[in-house]
Protein backbone atom coordinates (compact mmCIF):
# COMPACT_ATOMS: atom_id res chain seq x y z
CA UNK A 1 0.00 0.00 0.00
CA UNK A 2 2.48 2.22 1.04
CA UNK A 3 4.83 1.86 -2.43
CA UNK A 4 1.28 2.50 -4.14
CA UNK A 5 1.43 5.86 -2.59
CA UNK A 6 4.87 6.46 -3.37
CA UNK A 7 4.28 5.54 -7.21
CA UNK A 8 0.73 7.68 -7.02
CA UNK A 9 3.29 10.56 -6.31
CA UNK A 10 5.50 9.98 -8.32
CA UNK A 11 3.02 10.17 -11.02
CA UNK A 12 1.25 13.49 -9.86
CA UNK A 13 3.49 15.15 -8.23
CA UNK A 14 6.62 18.08 -9.67
CA UNK A 15 10.12 18.16 -9.36
CA UNK A 16 11.12 18.28 -7.00
CA UNK A 17 8.86 16.94 -4.21
CA UNK A 18 9.11 14.97 -1.48
CA UNK A 19 7.68 11.34 -2.01
CA UNK A 20 7.72 10.05 1.49
CA UNK A 21 8.62 10.91 5.33
CA UNK A 22 9.49 8.41 7.53
CA UNK A 23 6.73 8.13 10.29
CA UNK A 24 7.21 10.19 13.33
CA UNK A 25 9.34 8.19 16.79
CA UNK A 26 5.68 7.83 18.67
CA UNK A 27 4.12 5.96 15.28
CA UNK A 28 7.86 4.28 14.41
CA UNK A 29 7.69 2.84 18.00
CA UNK A 30 4.39 1.48 17.80
CA UNK A 31 4.72 0.08 14.22
CA UNK A 32 8.12 -1.86 15.24
CA UNK A 33 6.78 -2.92 18.39
CA UNK A 34 2.82 -3.84 18.22
CA UNK A 35 1.86 -7.42 19.18
CA UNK A 36 -0.47 -9.44 21.07
CA UNK A 37 1.79 -9.02 24.32
CA UNK A 38 1.17 -5.16 24.02
CA UNK A 39 -2.36 -5.16 26.29
CA UNK A 40 -2.76 -0.94 25.87
CA UNK A 41 -0.64 2.04 24.57
CA UNK A 42 -0.41 4.90 27.22
CA UNK A 43 0.38 8.66 25.61
CA UNK A 44 0.48 11.92 27.31
CA UNK A 45 -0.28 14.25 24.92
CA UNK A 46 -2.99 15.08 22.95
CA UNK A 47 -1.37 15.38 19.58
CA UNK A 48 0.15 12.19 20.29
CA UNK A 49 -3.11 10.59 21.28
CA UNK A 50 -4.80 12.06 17.86
CA UNK A 51 -1.94 10.22 15.77
CA UNK A 52 -2.08 6.96 17.73
CA UNK A 53 -5.71 6.48 17.41
CA UNK A 54 -5.48 7.67 13.61
CA UNK A 55 -2.38 5.07 12.70
CA UNK A 56 -3.93 2.26 14.85
CA UNK A 57 -7.47 2.58 12.77
CA UNK A 58 -5.45 2.23 9.40
CA UNK A 59 -2.96 -0.46 10.61
CA UNK A 60 -4.97 -2.64 13.20
CA UNK A 61 -8.62 -1.36 12.94
CA UNK A 62 -9.77 -4.76 14.41
CA UNK A 63 -7.01 -5.52 16.95
CA UNK A 64 -5.29 -2.48 17.78
CA UNK A 65 -5.54 -2.71 21.89
CA UNK A 66 -6.61 0.40 23.65
CA UNK A 67 -4.90 3.86 23.81
CA UNK A 68 -5.41 5.59 26.63
CA UNK A 69 -4.30 9.51 27.27
CA UNK A 70 -2.18 9.85 30.52
CA UNK A 71 -3.53 13.41 32.43
CA UNK A 72 -2.13 12.87 36.37
CA UNK A 73 0.50 15.18 37.57
CA UNK A 74 2.87 12.42 37.79
CA UNK A 75 5.38 12.28 34.81
CA UNK A 76 4.49 9.11 32.56
CA UNK A 77 7.58 8.10 32.87
CA UNK A 78 7.30 8.05 36.32
CA UNK A 79 4.67 6.70 36.66
CA UNK A 80 5.49 3.64 34.91
CA UNK A 81 9.43 3.53 35.60
CA UNK A 82 10.23 3.96 32.24
CA UNK A 83 14.12 5.67 33.42
CA UNK A 84 14.99 2.60 35.63
CA UNK A 85 14.34 0.44 32.96
CA UNK A 86 16.16 2.81 30.67
CA UNK A 87 19.10 2.59 33.02
CA UNK A 88 18.98 -1.02 33.40
CA UNK A 89 19.30 -1.27 29.15
CA UNK A 90 22.55 0.90 29.70
CA UNK A 91 24.49 -1.63 32.21
CA UNK A 92 26.85 -4.17 31.20
CA UNK A 93 25.85 -6.91 33.36
CA UNK A 94 22.17 -7.99 33.69
CA UNK A 95 20.73 -10.42 36.40
CA UNK A 96 18.69 -13.35 35.69
CA UNK A 97 15.76 -14.42 38.13
CA UNK A 98 17.80 -17.57 39.14
CA UNK A 99 20.75 -15.70 40.17
CA UNK A 100 22.97 -15.99 37.16
CA UNK A 101 23.68 -13.07 35.00
CA UNK A 102 24.12 -12.14 31.05
CA UNK A 103 27.69 -9.77 30.66
CA UNK A 104 27.16 -8.10 27.16
CA UNK A 105 30.09 -6.40 25.40
CA UNK A 106 29.35 -4.62 22.13
CA UNK A 107 32.48 -3.82 19.92
CA UNK A 108 32.47 -2.70 16.62
CA UNK A 109 33.10 -6.01 15.01
CA UNK A 110 30.76 -7.97 17.19
CA UNK A 111 28.75 -8.49 20.39
CA UNK A 112 29.53 -11.12 22.71
CA UNK A 113 27.65 -12.34 25.68
CA UNK A 114 28.21 -14.61 28.21
CA UNK A 115 26.25 -16.43 30.45
CA UNK A 116 27.20 -16.99 34.06
CA UNK A 117 25.67 -19.25 36.36
CA UNK A 118 26.73 -17.00 39.32
CA UNK A 119 24.68 -18.06 42.37
CA UNK A 120 21.51 -20.04 40.34
CA UNK A 121 21.69 -23.59 41.98
CA UNK A 122 18.17 -24.21 41.36
CA UNK A 123 18.63 -27.88 40.68
CA UNK A 124 21.28 -30.35 43.23
CA UNK A 125 22.70 -31.61 39.84
CA UNK A 126 25.47 -28.93 37.56
CA UNK A 127 23.82 -30.54 34.29
CA UNK A 128 20.38 -29.65 35.28
CA UNK A 129 21.47 -25.98 36.56
CA UNK A 130 23.33 -25.63 33.73
CA UNK A 131 20.46 -26.57 30.93
CA UNK A 132 18.12 -24.22 33.08
CA UNK A 133 19.92 -21.62 33.54
CA UNK A 134 20.99 -21.02 29.78
CA UNK A 135 17.23 -21.54 29.13
CA UNK A 136 16.28 -18.47 31.12
CA UNK A 137 19.51 -17.04 29.44
CA UNK A 138 18.57 -17.40 25.94
CA UNK A 139 14.79 -15.64 26.49
CA UNK A 140 16.83 -13.16 27.71
CA UNK A 141 19.28 -12.35 25.71
CA UNK A 142 16.56 -12.04 22.62
CA UNK A 143 14.95 -9.88 24.55
CA UNK A 144 17.84 -7.93 25.06
CA UNK A 145 19.15 -8.11 21.56
CA UNK A 146 15.96 -6.40 20.75
CA UNK A 147 15.48 -3.93 23.51
CA UNK A 148 19.45 -2.87 22.70
CA UNK A 149 18.31 -3.34 18.83
CA UNK A 150 21.99 -5.23 18.75
CA UNK A 151 22.73 -6.79 15.58
CA UNK A 152 25.49 -8.35 13.59
CA UNK A 153 27.89 -10.78 14.54
CA UNK A 154 26.60 -12.09 17.82
CA UNK A 155 28.76 -14.65 19.86
CA UNK A 156 26.88 -16.30 22.96
CA UNK A 157 29.34 -18.34 25.40
CA UNK A 158 26.54 -20.69 27.34
CA UNK A 159 27.02 -22.46 30.11
CA UNK A 160 29.22 -25.80 28.92
CA UNK A 161 26.60 -28.75 29.08
CA UNK A 162 27.32 -32.14 28.25
CA UNK A 163 23.56 -33.76 26.82
CA UNK A 164 23.61 -33.60 23.00
CA UNK A 165 19.74 -33.14 23.78
CA UNK A 166 19.89 -30.78 25.57
CA UNK A 167 22.03 -28.54 23.36
CA UNK A 168 20.00 -29.40 20.74
CA UNK A 169 16.83 -27.78 22.66
CA UNK A 170 18.69 -25.11 23.72
CA UNK A 171 19.69 -24.16 19.72
CA UNK A 172 16.23 -24.67 18.92
CA UNK A 173 15.22 -22.39 21.51
CA UNK A 174 17.26 -19.74 20.01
Amino acid sequence: RLWKTIETRIDKAGVPCELYTESDLVLRTIRDQLGPEITKIVVDSEPAYERVTAFLSVVAPRSAPPVVLYERPTPLFHAYRVEPQITELLQREVPLKSGGALVIDQTEALVAIDVNSGRSRSAKDAETNAYSTNCEAIDEIARQLRLRDLGGVVVLDLIDMRLQKQRREIRDRL
